[in-house]
């Protein structure tokens, strides 16, 4: 129901960037050409149906960075020595000056 509610929040325009687990990296940014909507059909993740979805491209350039380099810096991310723990979920949204601060570091 979270993830829900943030996809159907998100609206053509916005900004957003992945955290990939395995890699422990952030790639991005990428912005969002649609409205949110429904499709429960096609399955793109292997662990489970993700049947809201929203429309994304590259914003500018694509880019993958190390999420270590960043994380002491982000204001979301209480403990830093934990910082893993704090970017599981689906979803989650960050303030405008953690994003700014990932766009100026990864220069993206």
């Amino acid at each position: 129901e979270y993830a829900k509610r943030m996809i159907k929040e998100m609206k053509p325009g916005d900004l957003v960037f992945f955290y990939i687990k395995g890699k422990k990296i952030f790639a991005g940014p990428f912005i969002v050409t649609t409205e949110a909507y429904h499709e429960d059909k096609v399955k793109i993740w292997p662990d489970k149906k993700y049947p809201w979805r929203i429309g994304i491209k590259p914003y500018r350039k694509y880019v993958e960075k190390n999420a270590e380099e960043v994380v002491e810096e982000l204001e979301f991310i209480e403990d830093p020595k934990k910082w893993g723990a704090y970017l599981q979920g689906e979803m989650r949204q960050i303030s405008k000056q953690d994003f700014r601060k990932l766009i100026a570091r990864y220069q993206f």
